[in-house]
């Protein structure tokens, strides 16, 4: 396997959700800021300036209290980091941001529909069966989880093609010295 190309632009587009903890992006950012002269980064935002996008980031949310505590998850959301967490873990690897920004992406049938899937799944009978009610034993956290579940209920609108998805953070990287 060739260890020493250096390619110009890495890209990470709505994955770094789905790494099993915040040091897999860690290790990640390390060998790309050996191997690529930018890096570009795009996830959730976990803002929104649509109020019909509330109900994805709160499913979000839900989803990722109880999948830290299931150690084989293969969910979409499993280890959930904000943009500043993403910041702060590129800044330790010793990559310095060019740019970023935050966009609403586009909604609708040739659009972004990852809002309404994710708040269908959180609020599904099978997600409290099989992940909540198995995975999270500690009765405090159990109460935050459904209480997140709740406010997602009460956030969505009767017809759940109305939820749109949540803003989109971008940064693009390069390591340190270039």
């Amino acid at each position: 396997m060739d260890t020493t190309t250096v390619y110009d632009v890495a890209v990470l587009a709505h994955c770094i959700w789905y790494f099993n903890s915040p040091s897999v992006l860690v290790t990640t950012l390390q060998v790309l800021a050996k191997r690529a002269k930018r890096i570009c980064l795009a996830e959730w935002a976990l803002e929104t300036q649509n109020t019909s996008a509330i109900p994805h980031l709160l499913a979000v949310l839900s989803i990722a209290a109880v999948e830290c505590h299931n150690s084989n998850s293969a969910a979409n959301v499993r280890s959930i980091l904000s943009p500043k967490g993403i910041k702060a873990i590129a800044e330790e690897v010793g990559l310095q941001m060019l740019s970023e920004s935050t966009f609403t992406p586009p909604q609708g049938e040739f659009g972004m529909r990852d809002g309404m899937w994710e708040v269908q799944y959180a609020l599904s009978d099978g997600f409290k069966k099989k992940n909540v009610d198995r995975f999270v034993e500690n009765e405090r956290e159990k109460a935050i989880v459904q209480a997140l579940l709740d406010a997602t209920a009460a956030h969505t609108p009767a017809v759940k093609k109305d939820i749109t998805t949540m803003d989109v953070w971008t940064g693009i990287f390069v390591p340190e010295g270039i």
